[in-house]
């Protein structure tokens, strides 16, 4: 679905829904919603990581340890809404009963030269598979390639001058979901 005819639910600093709006509206205005990451980890490969496509409006080339994410369409569920964009971007069916919940963040990021302004709730997920990047089929329009990377790899990238690579979400929130990842995987 388009941008502009995607709805999307607004909410207040509480979460609760005060309004729907279309994508591009809530966007233009600066207004709180709701979006999802899914996390993709394979206990002999590592975090699947994506490159977003060059033909996305927001932050294309740019790297994501996110396998993959998206925005929550009004009357869906962030389990959904993760199902939904798994498929999407990478080919890959997963289901809601496999997703590990690792928390809701708040984040703001303004995209250069866009005119974006995100400001979301991050529903941030964990999936533990044994896919490889044969299982995967990437969609050109919206990655441009995918990568396993060790934690403490993607952790000393976050760290480095490489931090510029990776999509203007908070240093923090990439750490904090990173740290909760190798929680719930063992350390590497």
């Amino acid at each position: 679905m388009s941008q502009k005819s995607e709805l999307i639910e607004v909410l207040d600093e509480n979460q609760n829904i005060v309004d729907i709006k279309p994508r591009s509206y809530v966007h233009k205005h600066e207004l709180l919603h709701a979006v999802v990451h899914v996390f993709i980890y394979n206990p002999i490969k590592g975090l699947l990581v994506q490159q977003r496509s060059q033909n996305t409006k927001t932050y294309p080339l740019q790297w994501h340890t996110a396998g993959a994410s998206g925005h929550i369409e009004a009357g869906k569920t962030p389990e959904q809404t993760c199902c939904v964009e798994t498929k999407e971007e990478l080919g890959l069916s997963i289901n809601q009963d496999e997703l590990i919940f690792l928390g809701i963040f708040q984040d703001e990021a303004y995209v250069d030269g866009v005119g974006v302004y995100e400001r979301a709730f991050i529903h941030a997920y964990l999936i533990m598979t044994d896919v490889t990047l044969r299982d995967i089929s990437i969609d050109k329009n919206e990655v441009s390639t995918v990568k396993f990377m060790r934690i403490n790899e993607v952790m000393s990238e976050l760290n480095s001058d490489a931090f510029s690579r990776y999509i203007n979400q908070s240093k923090e929130y990439y750490l904090d979901t990173l740290d909760l990842i190798q929680q719930k995987v063992g350390h590497e």
